[in-house]
């Protein structure tokens, strides 16, 4: 006899879910100013009148490989002010606010998963946090670049966002690809971790056309977006297992790759780190001084080279974060809990995203009280410390004027 199975849910069973509020709830919360409004719009249309080769500057993404400290990321920015208007004439410069790192494996994920970095991961105090980082930033006049390594977390922050990034793992990620043909920013994609341009040349044209595909809207419900493409967007040669592709016959190559698929005028931006530095951030000063040269000689190579991505902090080196830390208290609950006693967490979505920055600043201090971290120094990839990055700021800028009387 035919015995007919109970059934049972196919609902998931290895997942807790927990809401948050909507981009336009977090918007609506901490807003940005005209002031930052502005500095966002001025980079987003200099970087992109640099990629199309209307501008003849370099745009630099420079900062750390990732933030995790508040009130370090303000000082950076604070510096790098001073530099972006002292070389102004030659340099776009946009600063690195990296808030979410991709792993290969597993790792801390960055600020806005785990902002108190003890696998607490207190996302929606990272949410929070994060828009205040960028918020603040822009406020100061710096213009804030970050790469989307999670599509559904985009809406958040792209409205302070002025140069973002689709990194060599998500590069020939169609979801990646269908976001960015919806921006209204300048986009890089980098080459594959393999070292594979063309995945990144087939990226650029594939968000530079109409796509429609389903997404949430600000106000949280999935609805179907119909995008009308992104002609901002070009490749970031950041080299890969196959070895460095910052060299000139290298580049060289890639601009033959973008004239086949009839992107002849779009620029090309090197990073100086991850690949082509051989993951050793002492060799980043070397690839900027080959970049340099580049510049300098009178040839197709130099006209397409539209930028440079270099990691840098206020101090050089990283650093490795405990190994666990387990479910442990957060630091949270010493510095950004308003609720009252008896409370665990205010029940309103304005109270719980109520911005605080003194407190957010004192808890950068206690994180780094806890864990034991040098101020200043990356907890990811190791960068060039801050008088390294002002020579090669430097060392940049004095190519560039020579590019442009090359070419007059």
């Amino acid at each position: 006899m035919l015995q007919i199975a109970r059934s049972r849910s196919t609902s998931p069973s290895r997942v807790e879910v927990a809401c948050l509020p909507s981009a336009e709830e977090l918007r609506d919360s901490i807003p940005s100013s005209s002031r930052g409004q502005e500095v966002v719009q001025r980079a987003r249309d200099e970087a992109s009148a640099i990629i199309q080769g209307d501008d003849d500057r370099l745009i630099v993404i420079v900062g750390p490989c990732s933030v995790h400290d508040v009130e370090a990321a303000k000082e950076y920015a604070g510096r790098l002010k001073v530099l972006s208007d002292r070389f102004r004439k030659d340099l776009l410069i946009i600063m690195r606010v990296y808030y979410e790192k991709p792993r290969s494996t597993v790792g801390w994920k960055g600020l806005l998963n785990d902002p108190y970095l003890d696998d607490t991961c207190q996302v929606l105090e990272g949410i929070r946090i994060t828009r205040e980082l960028l918020r603040d930033i822009t406020d100061m006049g710096v213009p804030a670049a970050s790469e989307f390594v999670e599509a559904s977390t985009t809406q958040y922050f792209e409205d302070l966002v002025s140069w973002a990034a689709v990194g060599a793992r998500t590069v020939e990620s169609q979801p990646h690809r269908q976001l960015v043909s919806g921006l209204d920013l300048p986009v890089g994609f980098k080459n594959s971790t393999g070292g594979e341009v063309s995945v990144a040349v087939d990226a650029v044209v594939c968000s530079g056309e109409e796509h429609t595909y389903l997404a949430p809207s600000s106000k949280g419900s999935m609805c179907i977006v119909r995008s009308r493409g992104n002609k901002n967007t070009h490749v970031v040669l950041r080299g890969g297992r196959s070895g460095p592709n910052y060299q000139e016959d290298k580049v060289a190559k890639c601009v033959e790759l973008l004239s086949c698929a009839g992107l002849d005028r779009r620029g090309i931006v090197i990073d100086c780190s991850h690949g082509n530095s051989n993951k050793d951030y002492l060799r980043q000063p070397l690839v900027m001084a080959d970049i340099c040269h580049q510049l300098t000689t009178n040839s197709d190579v130099a006209s397409s080279i539209a930028g440079v991505m270099i990691e840098s902090n206020l101090n050089e080196g990283s650093q490795s974060l405990p190994a666990s830390l387990g479910r442990a208290v957060s630091i949270a609950s010493e510095s950004t809990d308003t609720s009252t006693p008896g409370s665990t967490r205010p029940s309103r979505v304005d109270d719980e995203l109520g911005s605080v920055p003194e407190l957010d600043t004192r808890a950068s201090v206690l994180t780094r009280q806890k864990l034991g971290l040098k101020y200043g120094v990356s907890v990811t990839d190791g960068c060039v410390s801050w008088e390294t990055t002002e020579h090669m700021l430097s060392e940049l800028a004095i190519a560039v004027d020579k590019r442009r009387s090359n070419v007059a």
